[in-house]
């Protein structure tokens, strides 16, 4: 096991028990797990600003992924994939039909179902929400040295394992 240790710097955001320094690896593991939490949504947060298609909400930029994601899906798959009650999603795919960011196209097997897909505006959003954090990431990524980078590199290997656990 890694012998984590806390930063320098002190967050008031982190747990009680990373703040008190648990002694132990379970504190470690605390400290670590509040850490890496705080970076996450300060990433995310840091990401979504870079974002010049403020008319959508995050809900139907979420949406547009998981259309290009899964090609045409049913409204009702949809609304499991992004986690929102089936009411909810009925609002965001309404919305997106009516920007013609995506459109309805017929069930092959059952005539009475309708499925979404993402049209090509749709895809036009995605694409320039993508350089743009992308452009940010690149220029914030270069203004690192080789070793950050090295730990960045490996870092997403072990999130990815981490995201499958």
């Amino acid at each position: 096991m890694t012998n984590y240790r806390e930063p320098q710097t002190k967050d008031p955001r982190r747990s009680e028990a990373a703040a008190i320094g648990n002694p132990g690896p379970a504190g470690d593991l605390r400290a670590l797990a509040a850490d890496l939490r705080i970076v996450i949504s300060r990433l995310s947060r840091r990401l979504r600003s870079e974002r010049r298609h403020s008319e959508l909400s995050l809900s139907q930029v979420s949406a547009l992924f998981s259309l290009e994601r899964f090609g045409p899906i049913s409204p009702t798959a949809l609304s499991r994939i992004e986690l929102v009650k089936p009411p909810s999603m009925t609002k965001i795919i309404a919305s997106l039909l009516e920007s013609d960011l995506a459109q309805k196209t017929h069930h092959k097997s059952d005539g009475r179902q309708f499925l979404i897909e993402i049209t090509p505006k749709g895809q036009e959003i995605l694409n320039n929400d993508r350089r743009e954090k992308e452009a940010w990431l690149g220029k914030a990524l270069y203004n690192l040295g080789e070793e950050e980078r090295a730990a960045i590199i490996n870092a997403i290997k072990a999130l990815e394992h981490l995201i499958e656990l």
